[in-house]
Parts: structure tokens; C-alpha cells; sequence
């Protein structure tokens, strides 16, 4: 099942997510998870983060963009994504 959450920040779109995947892989589905449209991204180090926060907006733009581009290849080529935050992101 192809899956895209959105919602509002601290919604449970990544805790939601997490539990899928986990039910998922304890049926041995395979999927492929990404919960890394929010910039910052969490998972960047403390320094990466004010880097990327500093960066003009165009540039950051720029990069939801091409994220955005490349993960829409994801969700065709795998069976079950989970992808947070792709639409909500990118309206924002």
C-alpha cells in the first residue's frame, strides 16, 4: 500500500508511520520510508541544521523541490512507501 502522510506539526504523521512499518516488516513486506521533507531535517547534525536554516529561501526552495521530484520515482518504484510530510511541505 502506497502511503502519504501529512498533517499538522507533533499530528503523529512519523509515530503513524513507524508503526506501519514496523507492522510491515514484521510481515516481511518490504517497504521504503522517508519522513525527511521538514527543514530542518532531524536527522542532520545541530551544525548542518543552522546551516540549512541560514541558507536563502530560494535555495531552500529549490531543494524541496528537487527532493519532491526524485521521491515521486519512489513511491511508483516501490510497492510500499511511506512518505510524511511530501504535500504538506511542499504547500507550506
Amino acid at each position: 500500500m502506497r502511503s502519504i502522510f501529512a498533517g499538522i506539526e507533533y499530528a503523529g504523521k512519523s509515530t503513524l508511520a513507524t508503526m506501519l512499518g514496523e507492522y510491515y516488516r514484521h510481515r516481511r513486506v518490504p517497504i521504503h520510508g522517508d519522513d525527511h521533507f521538514t527543514l530542518p531535517d532531524a536527522s542532520l547534525s545541530p551544525e548542518s541544521r543552522k546551516i540549512l536554516v541560514d541558507l536563502p529561501n530560494d535555495i531552500k526552495e529549490r531543494g524541496q523541490r528537487m527532493q519532491i521530484h526524485y521521491h515521486v520515482d519512489i513511491i511508483k518504484k516501490y510497492a510500499c512507501p511511506l512518505i510524511v510530510g511530501r504535500h504538506l511541505e511542499e504547500a507550506v
